[in-house]
Order: C-alpha cells, then structure tokens, then sequence
C-alpha cells in the first residue's frame, strides 16, 4: 500500500503532512511541560535544532518507510 502525501480536507478542517516548516510549532508543543508530561520521556526538546534533528528526522523516516503519515 503506497502512502499519499496530500491535504487531506474537510468543511471544518484542513490537514496537511507534517514538513520542516512545521519545526517551531513542533518544538513548542514538545517542549512544553504540560504538553510532554504525556509523553516518554525522550521526547524532551531544548531547541529548534534539537527538533529538525531529531523530531523532524523521524517523522520523514515513518514517511519514506510507509510506516506512518503524521498531519497537522
């Protein structure tokens, strides 16, 4: 099964593949400890850098293995 990499869009709602340009809104939410406090604990960010290296690697890794899409 070949995974598609278009919006996918609703009336109420736009979603789209995760891409670096995500990268600030990421590390926001992943370094936030009312956010991560459900997380492992790995899943700690101190810097955007930390997050395209990191973060943004796996999330482009599940997508080139077809493994798993992430929207936002």
């Amino acid at each position: 099964m070949a995974y598609h990499s278009s919006d996918l869009t609703t009336y109420r709602c736009r979603l789209t593949p995760v891409t670096a340009a995500d990268a600030p809104f990421v590390f926001r939410g992943l370094s936030d400890p009312h956010v991560v406090q459900y997380f492992p604990a790995h899943v700690r960010f101190q810097s955007l850098e930390e997050v395209l290296e990191k973060q943004m690697t796996f999330y482009a890794k599940h997508a080139a293995d077809q493994t798993g899409l992430l929207w936002v």
